[in-house]
């Protein structure tokens, strides 16, 4: 399934599953969202085991003016987190609501990561949740050591944007 879940142990190699996955199909582009203090473990891991990418990564950060270059480079893949995400796509509650992000982050051929999602997705009322429900991507992967939580239930979320149809409610 293009869209999916994938939930290991921590230390388990969960980034490089993932990042195997994404390099393995050739993408034009990859967005990689996590938290901040994750940013750093997707670039070793980028330098360490994938050679086409090893150069062509970018940290979206900073100021929104330096964010835009940023999303302009010409590089492959770009790695920010969820609300640096939320504003670039001008979906932040606060704010001007201008969106900086090209049209082809959330284009079919960009494909997607999302690191320890269960932190900003586990319901479908949240902001990102409502966001990405919208992306045309076809191949999105949600990256978690705690996905299961508090039971099944913390997995719906999740599992409607893998596959609407199946996950209805």
């Amino acid at each position: 399934h293009p869209r999916f879940v994938l939930s290991f142990d921590k230390g388990m190699g969960k980034t490089i599953a993932y990042l195997g996955s994404l390099y393995a199909d050739c993408p034009t582009k990859v967005v990689i969202v996590c938290s901040e203090n994750a940013k750093p473990a997707q670039r070793r891991e980028i330098k360490r085991h994938l050679d086409r990418w090893f150069d062509r990564w970018t940290f979206v950060n900073g100021q929104a003016a330096d964010r835009k270059k940023q999303w302009a480079s010409d590089n492959d893949v770009f790695i920010c987190t969820y609300d640096t995400l939320l504003a670039d796509l001008g979906k932040r509650v606060k704010g001007s609501g201008i969106r900086i992000a090209p049209d082809w982050v959330d284009a079919p051929d960009t494909h997607m990561a999302f690191d320890e999602w269960h932190k900003k997705l586990r319901t479908k009322g949240s902001t990102i949740w409502k966001c990405l429900k919208g992306f045309k991507n076809r191949r999105m992967i949600f990256s978690s050591g705690s996905a299961g939580g508090k039971g099944p239930q913390s997995l719906w979320a999740v599992l409607h944007l893998c596959d609407p149809v199946k996950f209805s409610g």
